[in-house]
């Protein structure tokens, strides 16, 4: 007759199941391919202005998205217009963010204009361009892009108002706690006209740097 193993036994057995389960688990974890990065879009064209001159500066014109990498520039996306100045570029990013677009001439030896831009899942942009671009710089247009550009300018408009209060009353705790809640109002109202979108993650992020002091 085969006894039945001990408390101890059952109890030992049992940590060791559940020993090799967590092995398994993190075994299992380790060989999966890593999670898809952040998927999105950018057309639009490029054109020149063939009466402005200096047409070599405009030749062989490249768009990138990049993002730093250490010391070097990782890049999450290139283009090149056609003949006809339109592109297309896929951006494969790491996460959720901002990166930085640039504008490249003379093929890729000379920066002409960058922004900062938004790639989110599944957002589609569209860029369009004149050169030479006399002070108007990139302007990318999305859900995502215009959120930011929104974000922006409320924030802009927001720390005028704030430094106009601070020049005309003294600096006290009243004063404070009145900015404090004219900046959460602010943000909060960009997070809710631009719900799901990365500015709105921005707003909520300045919300608690505020409401922190």
């Amino acid at each position: 007759m085969i006894s039945s193993p001990s408390a101890h036994s059952r109890a030992a057995l049992s940590g060791r199941c559940v020993l090799g389960a967590f092995v398994l688990v993190v075994l299992c974890g380790a060989c999966q391919p890593p999670s898809s990065s952040v998927r999105s879009h950018l057309t639009g064209r490029v054109a020149v202005d063939s009466s402005a001159g200096a047409l070599d500066a405009y030749r062989d014109v490249r768009l990138l998205v990049v993002r730093p990498d250490g010391r070097r520039l990782d890049t999450l996306g290139h283009a090149r217009p056609g003949p006809d100045g339109r592109f297309q570029m896929s951006i494969s990013a790491p996460e959720q963010g901002l990166y930085a677009l640039s504008l490249w001439g003379r093929g890729g030896r000379a920066q002409l204009a960058s922004t900062e831009y938004v790639v989110a899942p599944g957002d589609t942009a569209t860029l369009r361009v004149s050169l030479p671009l006399r002070g108007e710089g990139l302007r990318p247009v999305s859900p995502e892009n215009r959120a930011l550009q929104a974000y922006r300018n409320a924030m802009t408009m927001h720390r005028r108002l704030l430094t106009r209060r601070l020049r005309t009353a003294p600096s006290n705790a009243t004063m404070q706690v009145q900015n404090i809640r004219l900046t959460s109002s602010v943000l909060w109202g960009l997070r809710d006209r631009y719900p799901a979108t990365y500015a709105r993650d921005l707003a909520c992020r300045r919300v608690l740097l505020s409401a922190r002091g």
